[in-house]
């Protein structure tokens, strides 16, 4: 152990490390070895090691001022929660983190310093997750900056904003590049009403999160800034870049959608619906759900039917009823679109479809009102009609199947369709109508 320690002050970690590697499993040599194994790694430039052994050597002295066996469990997750915390940093930031664990194991009162700064790192953790602990490390004097960021929250929840922005103020003064003091500056901006300036103070954020390598973190800041301002198209478009660049295709394709709605949302059509092209072009290439897609589509139809441009959102329909040929609304948007068009026999057709998909599920309450609402929209279409009276008759709605036979007659009479004509008299008489011998006499006079 001795001759290990000379090593390492010696500069020679590699020789250190050999003659270190056994006296770890000596309870009482383990906590001073794996202080050693850790400076050892330090000075050879692998962070990640020296993390462990500090943490680790932090632990072994930890847990030897315990109490009682689950003091030793508590404490045995905690530190193994740090040491989750450290595998996802960036070697820069592992770098300053090992520097401060090699100061708290070193100079007077250290042992004092251990459960103190472990305290520190609990109530961290329980308020801002693994994270927020590798924030704290890699801080400056991260034991008073724990103090003033304890002081500016129980300022916050007391409402008392000024007070909280001059302590966040001081405690920029002592540690500048701790984030989270600077998230607590954008929240008590949002509190005073001073959302671009909250805003502005979000992106700085994350931009710095990006710089750091810490995607997931820049990626969570930006989702809350859309989250409180959701039409900033410059924070949306940050986002969906960094996105990208982490290859998250499935969160992509949503912000693209998302970027889309905001674009129509602001009156940027054109915007609108080459982004959600691009977004369906996404979608495809990264073999995203069927209904995301038709929802894509819709979304276009709409914008297209909104410009009155009717022959292309025709086709966006008819791709939608192709790929997915129970989706009533675009069926529905055929029915209409066919008949303003004057094709009645594509309307019908589609119509057809749309009623097949309603009696499959038993929805007679739904042919019902379709047929109703499409016969005022459309009183003159003869399929209509037909449609509805025997939906009518099956019903034992007499009266109303009489009505919609009669009106078809008239139609049929007046478009030269005496025989079509006659078939429907027919059926009005089978009806047994109140005034059937006229019925009779007009069906004779027909040649009927």
């Amino acid at each position: 152990m001795n001759l290990g320690a000379l090593c390492v002050l010696a500069q020679r970690p590699q020789d250190a490390i050999n003659h270190l590697s056994d006296a770890i499993i000596a309870p009482k040599l383990s906590a001073g070895a794996l202080h050693a194994l850790g400076q050892a790694y330090y000075q050879l430039g692998q962070h990640k090691k020296a993390s462990h052994y500090l943490v680790q050597s932090l632990q072994a002295v930890d847990t030897s001022l315990s109490m009682s066996s689950e003091e030793n469990q508590e404490l045995l997750s905690t530190y193994e929660r740090i040491i989750a915390a450290l595998d996802a940093t960036t070697e820069e930031s592992l770098a300053r983190i090992n520097e401060r664990f090699i100061g708290l194991l070193s100079g007077k009162d250290w042992k004092r310093r251990i459960p103190q700064t472990r305290r520190h790192l609990e109530e961290t953790m329980r308020g801002e997750g693994e994270a927020g602990v590798v924030d704290l490390l890699v801080a400056a004097s991260s034991d008073a900056l724990a103090e003033k960021v304890s002081q500016i929250d129980r300022y916050i929840r007391q409402g008392l904003y000024t007070l909280a922005m001059d302590e966040c103020h001081r405690a920029i003064e002592d540690s500048p590049y701790y984030l989270p003091v600077h998230v607590r500056m954008a929240e008590i901006m949002m509190a005073e009403g001073r959302l671009r300036q909250a805003i502005d103070k979000y992106n700085m954020v994350a931009r710095s999160y990006l710089v750091r390598e810490e995607h997931a973190r820049a990626a969570s800041i930006l989702q809350e800034v859309l989250d409180m301002a959701p039409l900033d198209i410059s924070v949306r478009m940050s986002l969906i870049e960094l996105l990208e660049n982490e290859a998250r295709w499935d969160e992509v394709l949503d912000q693209y959608v998302g970027l889309a709605d905001t674009y129509q949302k602001l009156g940027n059509f054109d915007q609108s619906r080459e982004t959600y092209e691009a977004a369906e072009r996404l979608a495809q290439r990264i073999g995203a759900p069927v209904e995301k897609i038709v929802a894509m589509r819709h979304a276009m139809a709409d914008i297209d039917q909104m410009r009155l441009a009717t022959r292309k959102a025709q086709k966006v329909y008819e791709s939608i009823v192709e790929i997915m040929p129970t989706d009533e609304k675009a069926l529905r948007a055929l029915v209409d679109i066919y008949f303003q068009q004057g094709k009645q026999v594509e309307a019908i057709r589609r119509l057809d479809q749309l009623l097949g998909i309603y009696a499959k599920r038993k929805q007679i309450n739904r042919i019902v009102q379709s047929l109703e609402e499409l016969v005022k929209h459309y009183p003159n279409e003869t399929g209509l009609r037909s449609r509805l009276a025997r939906i009518y008759s099956r019903l034992g709605r007499k009266r109303e199947a009489i009505e919609q036979l009669d009106a078809l007659g008239e139609l049929q009479l007046e478009a030269g369709l005496h025989k079509d004509a006659i078939q429907t008299i027919r059926q009005i008489i089978a009806l047994k109508p109140d005034h059937v011998e006229a019925y009779k006499r007009l069906l004779s006079e027909l040649g009927g």
